[in-house]
Parts: structure tokens; sequence; C-alpha cells
């Protein structure tokens, strides 16, 4: 069961709005409420509204008029202007200013366009004049754009310093070629910035400059409030990669040792993706299982980063290489090419090898006779 809200003489609004809320849901005629007011109240509202109520002029009034009464006694705002403060009120802090704007509101029925007016009225000029460049539609929208460009402005008034220092620099004379850096590189002297207060001048070229310099500055402020986000973007370098059942993707492998026919320190330049391969199923939340060949010798589930998914219709197929217990074998394919050189004073014959799983663009050198010793089954013959 709703029990009746109490009222001791304070917070009068919060206790209106309980027992208007409490009549309507026990559905109280309006003949009743008067008379049940007495039992909701405590302490000195109860004493006071007690010698009041046996008054005779209590029986011919409504319930509104008693509540008007009761405001009258108990409400300390009762007598209180909400638009006239709407009008008067400016920000300071902007939590601070949103809190008391919306319990003002709050006492008032006033438009959406008219609430929009008096809240962007009351913001401080350079927040003001930032906001209204967006056009916001909704009191919700101006309050999410004036947080974003108060801490636009906070950024601005941290840097303050640091713009000082560089304008310093780019305006100082230089020793040796006695000029500043920007007269060297533009050919003429900086102008120096109009220092002018809020307002209009009757000289429209004055004005037109003054609000050209402050539209850059704002364009300045957002620049680099985005270039901000994009530096903290790159330095986390986190990117969430996510594969379903039957995508094709491509297979990253780096054994822990290579066998292979070039003895080179360029390995950036070897393979490194090798498919594209069907994924069969995920397993867990960052392991997939993949359709390899059915001669291949490696375990088959691998991790989410050894994998890029395969994008388009056309597929360049690399076939997976050998391996030996985790060792990759790379066997030779085929001479392209021979030549004979000076070596220590010895004629040497080097060939230019094809390695299997290669393009022939990639082919390396290396001398004859070491690949007799480590392919002696291979036959050693230019195609």
């Amino acid at each position: 069961q709703i029990q009746f809200p109490t009222f001791d003489g304070t917070n009068f609004r919060e206790w209106r709005a309980k027992a208007e809320q409490f009549f309507e849901l026990e559905d109280t005629p309006m003949a009743q409420r008067g008379k049940l007011l007495l039992l909701s109240m405590d302490g000195k509202a109860f004493s006071r509204q007690r010698h009041y109520m046996k008054q005779p002029r209590f029986k011919d009034k409504s319930w509104e008029q008693i509540l008007q009464d009761v405001a009258y006694r108990f409400d300390d705002r009762a007598f209180d202007e909400p638009v006239a403060e709407l009008a008067r009120l400016k920000q300071g802090d902007l939590g601070e200013y949103l809190e008391t704007f919306n319990s003002l509101l709050a006492r008032v029925a006033m438009t959406e366009s008219m609430a929009l007016s008096f809240f962007l009225s009351g913001l401080k000029n350079d927040l003001e004049k930032s906001v209204r460049v967006h056009k916001p539609q909704s009191l919700q929208e101006v309050v999410h754009i004036a947080r974003l460009q108060e801490e636009i402005l906070k950024e601005w008034e941290n840097n303050k310093e640091k713009l000082a220092v560089l304008k310093h620099k780019q305006d100082t004379q230089d020793l040796a070629t006695q000029m500043t850096p920007f007269e060297a590189l533009y050919g003429y002297v900086p102008s120096i910035p109009n220092l002018v207060d809020n307002g209009e001048t009757l000289i429209k070229a004055v004005d037109y400059t003054v609000k050209t310099r402050e539209q850059i500055g704002r364009m300045l402020q957002e620049n680099l409030y985005k270039a901000q986000g994009r530096m903290r973007m790159y330095v986390k370098k986190r990117i969430d990669k996510e594969f379903n059942d039957d995508d094709l993707v491509y297979l990253k492998i780096q054994p822990f040792k290579q066998h292979s026919l070039a003895n080179t320190s360029f390995h950036k330049l070897s393979a490194r993706y090798y498919g594209p391969y069907r994924i069969i199923e995920r397993i867990g939340k960052v392991a997939y299982r993949l359709d390899l060949p059915a001669d291949t010798r490696i375990h088959n589930v691998f991790h989410v980063s050894l994998l890029k998914k395969h994008h388009g219709s056309h597929v360049v197929s690399e076939q997976l290489p050998r391996f030996n217990e985790g060792d990759l074998l790379i066997q030779p394919l085929a001479i392209l090419d021979r030549r004979v050189k000076k070596k220590n004073n010895k004629a040497i014959t080097e060939v230019l090898v094809q390695r299997e799983h290669t393009n022939p663009e990639d082919a390396t050198c290396k001398e004859l006779h070491e690949l007799h010793i480590q392919y002696p089954d291979f036959k050693w013959q230019v195609e």
C-alpha cells in the first residue's frame, strides 16, 4: 500500500509533486484532497495548517487555492519569477549552470525554441559563438556541443604558452641572416594580429579582418583537437578482427628456422602469406581452424593475428611449403641462368636458382658446388 507523503514545512515543491502523484494513483476526488492535507503534515507545518483549517473561509476553497495558500506560508520561492531568473542566469561552471538552468526550467512552461534561446544567451561569449556555429536544433544537442567546445577551449588555454613560444621563434630575428624565419621564407615582415575587444567596428574592412582571424583561430583549435585524436588512435594500434565460418583467409607463416637456398639478411622480402584457405570453425575467442591441404604436416589451428581476410573474387593461390618438425623446407625448382666469375684467383660457377613456391623474379644466385653438396639429387641444368 502506498503511504501518503509527509510534509514538515521544508521542500514544499517536492512534497507537492509526490502528493499529486499519490492522489492520481488513488483516484482521490478534488473535494476530499483538502481534508487529507492535514494528515500529511508534521511539526510546525501541522500546527500552522491546523490553525488555518479552522477558519470558516477554508471550507469554500478549492484544492488549487489551498495549495497556493500553503505555498505562500512554506515555500521560500513562491514569489520568485523563474523566467526572469532564467534571463539573468549566466554561466560559470558549465555543470553548475546546466543544473541551475534545469531546475528553473522545470518551474515554467516553455517551448523548446525558447529554452534553447535562454540557454545559449547565458553561455560565455566565446562558448556561445562556438555553439551557434553548429546550429543546434534541441537543448540536448546544445548541451552536448557546449561540453565538447568547452574541452576545446580548455585545450587552447593550456597550449597558449607553447603557441607564444612558437610565435616568438618565428618573429625573432636570426643573428646570422639578420631577418626572421618568416621574412626569409615569404619575403615580407609578418603582420601582428589586431587585438580588439568583442563587438563591431564602423569600418567594414577592419570588422571583416577581425572576424576572419577569429574564424581561422576556431578552425585551428578544432583541427588541432582532431589531430590529437588521430595521434591517440595511431598510438593504440589495435584492430579487432573476427571471421565467420567458410570465410577465405590468408595464413601468415613465420617459422623459427627456415632452410632456403638464399643465405640473405633481407627476410622482409621473403613470402609471408599463403592461401587462401577456408575457415572450418572458430575455437574460443581468438583461434580458428583452417581447411589446409591433406599433405600438410602442421596443426591447422591458428591465432587470429596470423590470418588476413581475402577480398574479391580473384584468387592468387600460394601453395603452403613443406614442413619437417617445424622447419620450413624450400627446395630448388629450376636453374634459370648461370655465369662464371673469378673468386680468390679461381674460376667458380654461379647459378640463378628459382625456389619452390616463388616467382622467377625472386630467384637468387648461389655457387654451384655448394648446391651440389646441399642438394645432391637435383639435376642442375639450365632450362
